[in-house]
């Protein structure tokens, strides 16, 4: 009911429930890309997907806190959205193109990405929720987080296993589906934010 009363809403959560959908199967898929690939050891692994963007988090949270304070949550998705291509195709590339040195830069950069996507979790849906229906909005944005991290990431695995199977080697094909999801949802944010201006300007 909610979506289907609040057109801005929905659209946004679309957006998000793509780029949402790539980035929680980006993950999975590139640990097991690290080993199976790259042949990196266990420690390495943790370090490009885990540690290095948390450590990154603190540093960058409080830039993209600032953005947030004077823009609204469309205009900071359309900047995150960018933000988070770049690191995913760094990311990608480092598989694809047998680059590891590509890991550390994609590593960074998706440790920012990371820190404008909590912020943005935690607090966009207060710019579409009429005041009271705060809770209504968090709780369907939720909803909808859970169901994308349900169906994605092992959809995404089975895709890599199955064309592993069909032909060895094929299987980091995979990632080009994250790779597409993410940048679709960052296209959506973008065109959003290109229709803000223009309605603003009008």
């Amino acid at each position: 009911e909610l979506l289907a009363r609040d057109a801005a809403f929905r659209r946004y959560q679309y957006a998000m429930s793509t780029f949402g959908a790539g980035m929680l199967s980006l993950t999975p898929l590139m640990v097991i890309c690290l080993g199976d690939i790259l042949r990196l050891p266990a420690l390495w692994q943790v370090l490009v997907m885990t540690a290095i963007p948390v450590l990154v988090v603190p540093f960058a949270i409080q830039p993209w806190a600032r953005y947030l304070d004077t823009h609204r949550v469309v205009a900071f998705r359309s900047v995150h959205g960018k933000v988070t291509m770049v690191a995913v195709a760094l990311l990608v590339t480092a598989v694809l193109a047998r680059l590891p040195w590509l890991l550390a830069p994609g590593s960074l950069l998706l440790g920012s990405s990371l820190a404008a996507g909590n912020l943005g979790w935690t607090l966009g849906h207060n710019d579409f929720a009429p005041r009271g229906e705060e809770t209504r909005y968090m709780a369907l944005h939720v909803t909808l987080t859970g169901m994308r991290g349900l169906i994605a990431p092992p959809l995404t695995i089975a895709l890599y296993h199955l064309l592993d199977r069909l032909h060895p080697g094929l299987g980091p094909a995979a990632l080009l589906l994250p790779t597409v999801l993410v940048g679709s949802g960052a296209y959506q944010f973008h065109e959003m934010r290109r229709a803000q201006l223009a309605t603003r300007e009008a």
